[in-house]
């Protein structure tokens, strides 16, 4: 079914964007690209609210904590909805 894999890749999309968004963090690209804090590189440059950008931090860092292997390459691992992760 199409939409299956749709939504699997919806959720390593999703993974892939909190990971950029946590080497944002991480790294401080915010401040290298002039924006004095995380919540303002958020806003201007990428579009997101406050609480957008902590809930792909959170699910990041869950995943990160919980679930690793969902962050690498080749994964074949089913992701679940990340919406239902208990943060």
């Amino acid at each position: 079914m199409a939409l299956k894999g749709h939504i699997r890749a919806a959720a390593k999309q999703y993974l892939h964007v909190a990971q950029e968004i946590a080497r944002a963090r991480d790294e401080r690209i915010y401040a290298v690209l002039k924006n004095p804090t995380l919540e303002d590189y958020a806003e201007k440059r990428l579009d997101l609210s406050e609480r957008s950008m902590y809930r792909y931090l959170q699910i990041y860092d869950w995943v990160l904590e919980r679930h690793k292997q969902w962050l690498q390459a080749g994964n074949k691992e089913r992701i679940p909805d990340l919406a239902e992760v208990p943060i």
